[in-house]
């Protein structure tokens, strides 16, 4: 008779399905090791990528006349199948917006483009050795959670990032049509419009439902907060429900062929609202003529200069100003500080305000050469009203404030001020290294002292 196995303290008898544990022991800890570091690395490689994801291809290619909305646009991006409105609206309904949104074509070869390739090539394989454990619900259950949550807040986070992506494509495309068609819509154009409002619709439904089911409520806040931080750090802009109201507002009236006049107090944004509208319509920043005394027609139109030949002598050529330069590109325009410019300079741009699309304007700088003007050209300004505070600015005359739409921008309210306060203490994975007190008072009392101090210098 075999003698009895022995506990390794030599106390109790073990069985031998206890005992065969032990000897397997071993390897049951190498896999909580695996495990555990595939889990870990998952995690760093997709916080990763999704902050590469995000961050907006630059755009390198020469201007060319209408290069945005003429025919020599650029080229799209491969469409997706044909798919039915119905089709769209149950795809957004259940979290597949992703489906919708063009798959890009191959481009050369970039240092971005191969690191993202990597990245999610090792994912992939870091999810294939995950998958190995499924079964094995003890091995580092800790561990096993903290990678259950971060992978439904990315599932959230990334569905919420489409929902967005998806929202401004279809901003785009209404904004070229309605400024393209200058309010001359037929009904194929008319049933376009509905059909994207009836996805608008739907979108904002599926964002309620993931702000505010339980299961997806904080993901969709750390979201938010997260969203918050990378625009301030990419554009010095976070796009707050406030802030998408202007920049619905500005939209509109430019879809109308309207000129923008935004006057506020220094620091409420005006100026970093159109660069943000401009980069989300037209895929690029606007041009800006930054306002002084000094600004003459140089910076406006252009203005003649020499070069070096290949020959070894001289030619005279060509540099357009920014306003040159935006209506031949068909961009929008931007007068930072307007009315800090002198009246003289101001009553020589006076005859352009109401100058659209399809014009020309003879730019004497250029020897009298006639540009046309592309479409999406738009024009914007922003100003400080002359006043107590800014004796500096000079008065604006009756006739400009006649060929401008004029809205005040205020500053951020105090909710959204504590958001990008809280975003911008945020790490990368969402934590913030705060006492509980501090972010709920402390950062509260902050921004209420904030409102009350712009208020007194208004």
């Amino acid at each position: 008779m075999s003698p009895e196995r022995r506990s390794p303290e030599g106390s109790l008898p073990l069985s031998e399905t206890r005992a065969a544990e032990l000897v397997e022991s071993p390897s049951a800890m190498d896999d909580a090791v695996r495990f555990h570091d595939a889990v870990t690395e998952w995690l760093d490689l997709s916080r990763e990528l999704e902050q590469e994801t995000r961050q907006p291809k630059t755009e390198t290619s020469e201007e060319k006349p209408g290069r945005i909305w003429g025919l020599e646009r650029r080229e799209p991006k491969q469409a997706v199948p044909k798919a039915t409105l119905q089709d769209k609206i149950n795809a957004i309904s259940v979290g597949q917006v992703g489906d919708l949104l063009p798959r890009a074509t191959a481009e050369k070869s970039k240092v971005r483009d191969e690191r993202i390739l990597t990245l999610e090539a090792r994912l992939a394989e870091l999810d294939r050795e995950i998958a190995r454990y499924k079964d094995r619900p003890d091995l580092r259950p800790e561990v096993r959670a903290e990678f259950k949550k971060e992978r439904r807040f990315q599932q959230v986070g990334r569905e919420l990032d489409n929902l967005e992506t998806y929202e401004d494509e279809l901003d785009r495309r209404e904004f070229e049509l309605l400024k393209t068609r200058k309010g001359k819509l037929g009904s194929t154009d008319r049933t376009i419009l509905q059909n994207s409002a009836a996805l608008h619709e739907t979108i904002q439904n599926r964002v309620t439902a993931l702000e505010t089911g339980p299961e997806t409520a904080l993901a969709a806040r750390l979201h938010e907060l997260a969203r918050y931080r990378d625009g301030l750090v990419r554009d010095r802009f976070a796009e707050t429900p406030s802030r998408k109201k202007y920049l619905e507002m500005i939209r509109r009236l430019w879809e109308e062929g309207k000129n923008v006049f935004l006057t506020g107090a220094t620091g409420t944004g005006k100026t970093e609202l159109f660069i943000y509208l401009a980069k989300k319509l037209y895929g690029q920043p606007p041009e800006i003529i930054r306002g002084s005394e000094r600004t003459g027609a140089p910076e406006i139109f252009g203005k003649t200069l020499l070069r070096a030949t290949p020959e070894g002598g001289t030619e005279t050529y060509f540099q357009p100003g920014r306003y040159t330069a935006a209506i031949d590109a068909g961009r929008p325009l931007i007068f930072d500080e307007f009315n800090l410019l002198e009246p003289k300079t101001r009553f020589e741009l006076k005859e352009l305000y109401n100058r659209k699309p399809g014009d020309t304007v003879t730019v004497q700088e250029d020897t009298g050469k006639p540009h046309t003007i592309q479409e999406g050209f738009g024009f914007g300004a922003t100003a400080n009203i002359k006043s107590e505070k800014h004796k500096e600015r000079f008065e604006l005359d009756p006739a400009e404030s006649r060929v401008f739409e004029m809205r005040r921008v205020p500053y951020v309210p105090k909710e959204e001020l504590y958001d990008l306060v809280l975003s911008k203490l945020g790490d990368k994975r969402g934590g913030v290294r705060l006492h509980i007190r501090d972010a709920h008072l402390t950062l509260q009392h902050l921004a209420e002292a904030a409102e009350m101090i712009q208020g007194a210098r208004i």
